[in-house]
């Protein structure tokens, strides 16, 4: 059983910002994140972002809800690593 996604405005304009070829590694991981957004390759953050997941591309991090009800990912924040965690 596979997920759908939404992107926020934020991670779509960042997505925007970047080349194809580097969109393209964010993109499959998120699809992949569909198929099994549990996976080994997530794991459930703490703190200020407790409730969410995070999953690592190269040294791009993701940042999703998922929604087993409606089996939706919400896609909130996409990165770099050193950047992603402040001030949120």
């Amino acid at each position: 059983m596979s997920y759908g996604f939404v992107l926020s405005k934020p991670v779509e304009r960042y997505l925007g910002t970047l080349d194809a070829g580097a969109r393209a590694r964010p993109a499959r991981q998120i699809d992949a994140l569909c198929i099994n957004p549990f996976g080994a390759d997530s794991y459930a953050l703490h703190g200020r972002l407790a409730g969410r997941r995070t999953c690592q591309v190269g040294g791009l991090r993701i940042v999703f809800g998922v929604d087993v009800a409606a089996q939706i990912l919400h896609v909130s924040l996409v990165g770099p690593r050193g950047d992603i965690y402040k001030g949120r």
